[in-house]
């Protein structure tokens, strides 16, 4: 027996559409599932699929959840999702950066500025 592996993180949706695959490709008839397997490059032997365990067939469709988990990983990175940033009260939070010039004289910082020309928000 050999152990070995590690963990996917699926989000949700991804998981939902997973399953709905395995599901579909499991409804499908024994021509259909032929055609698949042929134009993948192997050949189909319908018997020796259907006396395949449970645990037999998830094991041979190991690379449909490794394939699903990479496309959903690659899809995050090329098109990241900004979070929706409130604040306790439920307004959206607004980052802003503040700049205050300083005369190049300065040798100590004002205790306060009397002006937000600077403020710029985004």
């Amino acid at each position: 027996m050999q152990i070995g592996g590690g963990v996917l993180a699926f989000d949700h949706e991804t998981s939902e559409i997973l399953l709905e695959a395995l599901e579909k490709l499991d409804s499908l008839s024994s021509e259909e599932k032929r055609e698949l397997v042929e134009a993948s490059g192997y050949e189909f032997d319908e018997d020796a699929f259907s006396n395949l365990s449970p645990t037999e067939r998830l094991r041979a469709s190991a690379p449909i959840f490794t394939t699903f988990w990479l496309v959903d990983a690659i899809d995050r990175i090329q098109s990241p999702r900004i979070p929706d940033l409130r604040n306790a009260e439920g307004d959206e939070v607004m980052l802003c950066e503040a700049r205050f010039p300083l005369d190049a004289r300065t040798t100590e910082h004002p205790s306060h500025f009397g002006s937000t020309s600077g403020v710029s928000c985004q």
